[in-house]
């Protein structure tokens, strides 16, 4: 993978995956953050998902300029709120599991 795919990756379908590590370290150096209110949680995550993405889209304008910058940045935007729903349906799912049990 070249520098040029790698922010293609993560101005697009990679955020998700980029989140997750960043995160994951995040939580890990700073355990008081597992401790935040839930908005606090959810306000970081909209702003790690949509800032990955754009500045991934950022650089590669910079470096490997190719397109419509503006497209390419309302693509990076597009997919880091998709990354952060999806998140966030993820956490709501897993949140109401226990409560509704099937029958069987």
């Amino acid at each position: 993978m070249t520098f040029e795919e790698a922010l293609i990756w993560l101005s697009g379908e990679g955020v998700s995956a980029a989140w997750g590590v960043v995160y994951s370290f995040l939580i890990e150096w700073w355990p008081a953050l597992a401790d935040r209110p839930p908005r606090v949680k959810r306000a970081l995550a909209l702003v790690g998902c949509l800032l990955i993405p754009v500045l991934a889209a950022i650089i590669r304008i910079l470096i490997y300029p190719a397109g419509d910058p503006v497209e390419v940045i309302w693509q990076a935007v597009h997919a880091g709120l998709l990354a952060f729903f999806t998140n966030q349906t993820t956490h709501a799912v897993a949140f109401m599991r226990p409560r509704y049990r099937l029958v069987g």
